[in-house]
């Protein structure tokens, strides 16, 4: 007979029956601490007790410990903030410094055609076509010396001297024949040499240009009372026949040159060997000084060789000074003989080198270094302006000018590789090749300032 088995329930005790199980705790949790919790069931042993036969099952419920996040630091990031903006202003700070204190330099190498000269060239006095022509600077000048003199014989001389005669009376020529009488304010009286013709006045502009002449004239009398420099002050001289007329005051002559050589007295007598060895010194004098003036006069543009001249010299005059001394005085005319330096080039060089600088300016190096010299110095007349025949050796080279204010506005604001398209715009004088550039520091552009471009022109 199968035994009855009834719960035994001790006194003052629960049965497990009597333990109430929540079952929405096992099906879903209801808030997010309760998310956080999972259910293990664990199985119990059977012990031995009153309830033996029965089996009692009991889950276990584990609760995870909750989740605490850290609070956001708000402080970090502003702080990064700053700092990424420090370092911002720094670097665009330190860009604009280097812009703005930026420096440009370029070595620049100007273009350089060499020319060989060794030729002899025909030039005229007159400008003509396809012939280079000179040009004539003419200067006078003396100079006198002191010299040991002895008596020699009486004599009686009368001062000779150049004038040029004006005919502003009439636009026929006028004739006066040798010996016509000129006199100065003083009273002292000249006479023609020779016969003259005096062109007629011509008009310009309304006004009455005077025809001239240069003769020469010879003292009425012997004496040193007639001697006249060319730089006393001496009024014109009147045609004394023409007194009372209208041709008084419309011809008339004026001082030329030195009227000298008048002289009445013992002649001083100075040796032959004397006078000739003090003559060369003071011709050679003359000549420096002279050649001095002459370069000193020379305009811009133009270019004198050293030899590239023709000196004249008057006889010397011998005057007495006292008993045992005398002066020597030589007078010498130097025309020094110029020449345009761009035709003379373009002369020398010819066409083609010149046409390679495109228009731009360029330089003659070495130009007055060539040998000059005259091959026809005795036939050349600089009156007459006659044809000269030169010879130049040597050699020569023409150089490019470097514009380089123009070039300095030119590549101002431009980065290194945009100089480029400047420079060779300039390519008719800039030698490409052999030029360079520089900018500090190298991600900067080429200053606006000028005074922070250096532009060096290499000339070797």
């Amino acid at each position: 007979m199968p035994r009855r088995v009834q719960d035994i329930v001790p006194n003052k005790h629960r049965s497990i029956r009597d333990i109430p199980v929540e079952r929405e705790s096992l099906v879903r949790p209801k808030s997010k601490e309760a998310s956080r919790t999972r259910t293990q069931p664990v199985e119990m042993r059977p012990t031995k007790n009153p309830l033996e036969n029965v089996e009692v099952r009991i889950e276990k419920t584990i609760v995870n410990p909750p989740v605490t996040r850290r609070p956001r630091k708000s402080g970090s990031k502003k702080w990064l903030y700053i700092v990424m903006g420090i370092v911002i202003i720094v670097a665009g700070a330190a860009y604009v410094a280097s812009v703005y204190f930026s420096y440009a330099s370029f070595k620049v190498a100007p273009k350089v055609v060499s020319i060989s000269v060794n030729s002899t060239y025909v030039t005229q006095g007159t400008p003509e076509k396809s012939v280079l022509a000179y040009e004539i600077a003419a200067v006078k000048g003396g100079s006198s010396v002191t010299v040991p003199a002895t008596d020699g014989p009486k004599i009686s001389t009368s001062a000779k001297g150049k004038i040029t005669l004006y005919n502003a009376y009439s636009k026929e020529t006028q004739r006066l024949i040798a010996g016509t009488r000129l006199s100065d304010d003083t009273g002292r009286i000249y006479r023609l040499t020779s016969s003259v013709v005096i062109p007629g006045f011509t008009t310009s502009g309304g006004n009455t240009i005077p025809g001239t002449l240069v003769t020469i004239v010879s003292a009425d009398q012997p004496g040193d009372k007639y001697n006249i420099l060319k730089t006393d002050s001496v009024s014109d001289f009147k045609i004394v026949a023409y007194k009372d007329t209208s041709k008084y005051n419309s011809m008339y002559g004026r001082l030329a040159g030195d009227i000298s050589g008048g002289f009445v007295g013992t002649q001083k007598v100075i040796s032959t060997a004397m006078l000739a060895s003090t003559t060369r010194e003071l011709e050679n004098k003359v000549t420096a000084s002279l050649l001095t003036q002459v370069k000193a006069a020379i305009p811009n543009g133009y270019i004198m060789y050293p030899n590239a001249y023709v000196a004249t010299f008057s006889t010397p005059t011998v005057n007495t000074i006292d008993a045992k001394s005398a002066s020597v005085t030589v007078q010498g005319n130097l025309s020094g003989i110029i020449f345009k330096k761009n035709e003379l080039v373009l002369r020398i060089a010819g066409d083609k080198a010149v046409e390679t600088f495109d228009g731009f300016a360029y330089e003659a190096k070495g130009l007055e270094d060539l040998d000059f010299s005259i091959a026809n110095l005795k036939d050349f007349s600089p009156e007459k302006k006659n044809s000269l025949i030169i010879k130049l050796k040597g050699d020569a080279k023409l150089m490019g000018v470097i514009p380089v204010d123009s070039l300095k506005k030119k590549l101002a604001g431009l980065s290194l590789t945009e100089t480029e398209s400047v420079f060779r715009s300039y390519k008719p004088v800039i030698d490409i090749d052999k030029s360079s550039g520089e900018i500090t520091p190298p991600w900067s552009k080429v200053p606006m300032d000028p005074s922070r471009i250096e532009i060096e022109v290499l000339t070797k």
